[in-house]
């Protein structure tokens, strides 16, 4: 496969990965990338230099997206529930005191998983 062609399919992977990283509803986008990075691999048989970065930040990227729709947004959902409105229920409650604090770790785990997928577009090959 020529160099230009794998730098085309390349850039619509890492696009994608962009939008799966925003978008926890591409979980089988995510699987697709998993698929297509390890498909280069085992064809060149070694993945190095700006290739590994790319790889590395597709990894991380779907990694933190994963966690945070398979854990993360389950537990705040879970809270949320128990809290009812949050118009109504003080500040101190303590399920939602939970629920902030699980949303903090969300967006800090959604804002990593962004920087690895935009270090991915960068390093592309």
């Amino acid at each position: 496969m020529s160099r230009a062609t794998l730098f085309a399919a390349g850039t619509v992977a890492f696009a994608a990965a962009v939008w799966a990283a925003l978008d926890s509803s591409h979980d089988g986008l995510s699987l697709l990338l998993v698929l297509g990075v390890f498909s280069a691999v085992s064809r060149e048989g070694k993945i190095e230099g700006r290739a590994a970065i790319t790889a590395i930040g597709i990894f991380l990227a779907i990694a933190t997206n994963v966690y945070t729709s398979m854990v993360l947004r389950p537990k705040m959902r879970y809270y949320r529930a128990q809290a009812g409105s949050f118009d109504i229920v003080p500040e101190d409650n303590p399920w939602r005191r939970r629920f902030q604090a699980i949303h903090r770790r969300s967006t800090v785990v959604t804002m990593i998983g962004m920087v690895c997928a935009a270090a991915a577009l960068t390093f592309a090959p």
